[in-house]
C-alpha cells in the first residue's frame, strides 16, 4: 500500500493490494520460500465509501488481517461465531507529530475525547519527530524575510517551541500509558544546533544555549539528547514517557518500532528501501506518506500538510499504524477529521 503524490488541495490516492484468503503453496525451505511466509498476508480490505458519486467523495480504508482464529478491527474482535467489542490496543504509532506545527484537527483525532487514543486505550504510543525545531530550523538559514517574520510573530522563540512540546506530551500521555519518544532527525535538531551554532548570531535564544552548554556539563551521560534534557528538568516526577536513543531497541510483539526512518544501516539514509528487505518487522516513521511493502509499515504525519518548506505535489497524509493484541498491525488514516466510518 502507498499513498500517491497529487494536488495539496486534492483528496490523497492510495494505491494498495488486498492480501490472501488462500493456503500459500511454498516450498518452506528454500530461501525465497522462507521470504514468502514470512511476507504471507490472510487479510482483506474494508473500503467505506460517503458522499458517492459527490464531489465531496470521501473513502476510508482499513486492512483486516486474519491471525488464525478471528480479526481485529477498530470496533472489536471478530471470529466465526463471536464479536468481543472494547478491546484495548498494544500499541499506536503516530504520524509524526512536529507539535509546533501539529494540524489541530488531526491532533484532536487522535487525543481527544472519542479519538483514536481514548476510545482503543493503547497501552504505549511510539511517537516520530515530537519535536519539530522550527525555531532553529535549517530550512530558514539565509531567509531573511523569513527570519524577520519568524521574529515577528515569535515562532524564532526555541524556549517556547519546546514548552510547548512538553507540555504537549504530558497532556496526551494517558496516566495507564508509556509513550515512547523515538530518535528522530528534527528531534536531534536541537543537539546539532547546540554543536554548530554560534550564540553570537542567535540572541534570542543565547540564555538558552547557555543554559544546555551548563547542564550538560554538570549532566555528561545522564541524557541521551538535549530534547530528553529539557523534558526530564521541565517534569523531574514523570515515570512514564520514555526517551530512546538510536541503539535502544524496542520490540512491541514481534516487531521493532524504534526505527525512525531516516537511518537504515551502517550510516545509510534509505530506510524506506531498506526496511522492507529487513529479516524483522518494522514500523517507522519519517516519509509523512503512509506505506505498507512486505515486513515495513510506515506512518503518516499529523502536521500541517502544507509547510514553509514544502511546496508541488504531495503524498502526505495523516496516519497512523494501530498494533492490535494479537500483533497484527492496521494503518488508520484521517480523511476530513473523521478516522473511521
Amino acid at each position: 500500500m502507498r499513498s500517491l503524490p497529487t494536488s495539496i488541495n486534492s483528496s490523497p490516492i492510495i494505491l494498495t493490494t488486498t492480501g490472501s484468503v488462500t493456503t500459500p503453496n511454498i516450498n518452506s525451505n528454500t530461501k525465497t520460500g522462507k521470504k514468502a511466509i514470512f511476507n504471507h498476508s490472510y487479510s482483506a480490505l474494508y473500503l467505506s465509501v460517503l458522499n458517492e458519486g459527490m464531489k465531496n467523495e470521501e473513502f476510508h480504508i482499513r486492512h483486516i488481517i486474519w491471525d488464525g482464529k478471528g480479526f481485529y478491527d477498530i470496533d472489536g474482535y471478530y471470529s466465526a461465531d463471536s464479536w468481543k467489542k472494547d478491546i484495548s490496543i498494544s500499541a499506536l504509532v503516530t504520524g509524526d507529530e512536529h507539535v509546533i506545527e501539529i494540524d489541530p484537527k488531526a491532533a484532536g483525532v487522535v487525543y481527544d475525547k472519542g479519538g483514536i487514543v481514548d476510545k482503543l486505550k493503547p497501552k504505549f504510543i511510539v511517537r516520530h519527530d515530537v519535536f519539530s525545531g522550527n525555531a532553529i530550523s535549517h530550512h530558514n538559514k539565509g531567509l531573511l524575510v523569513r527570519q524577520n517574520l519568524m521574529n515577528v510573530t515569535n515562532e524564532d522563540d526555541l524556549q517556547r517551541e519546546l514548552d510547548v512540546t512538553c507540555n504537549f506530551i504530558v497532556d496526551t500521555t494517558p496516566r495507564n500509558a508509556v509513550t515512547y519518544i523515538i530518535a528522530s532527525n528534527h528531534n536531534e535538531h536541537l543537539d546539532k544546533w547546540l554543536q554548530d551554532k554560534d550564540s553570537n548570531l542567535d540572541k534570542k535564544n543565547a540564555h538558552l544555549y547557555h543554559w544546555f552548554l551548563y547542564n550538560k556539563l554538570i549532566y555528561p551521560n545522564m541524557y541521551k539528547s538535549a530534547f530528553e534534557m529539557y523534558f526530564r528538568l521541565k517534569y523531574p516526577n514523570i515515570n512514564n514517557v520514555e526517551f530512546l536513543d538510536r541503539d535502544s531497541p524496542k520490540v512491541i510483539h514481534d516487531i521493532e518500532v524504534h526505527h525512525h526512518g531516516d537511518l537504515s544501516h551502517g550510516g545509510g539514509r534509505d530506510g524506506k528501501n531498506y526496511f522492507p528487505k529487513h529479516t524483522q518487522k518494522v514500523i517507522h516513521g519519517h516519509y509523512h506518506s503512509p506505506s505498507v511493502n512486505k515486513g515495513s509499515y510506515v506512518t503518516g504525519t499529523l502536521s500541517k500538510l502544507k509547510l514553509s518548506y514544502t511546496s508541488g505535489l504531495t503524498s502526505w497524509m495523516h496516519s497512523n499504524v494501530i498494533i492490535y493484541p494479537n500483533g497484527k498491525r492496521q494503518l488508520i488514516n484521517i480523511i476530513n477529521g473523521r478516522w473511521f466510518v
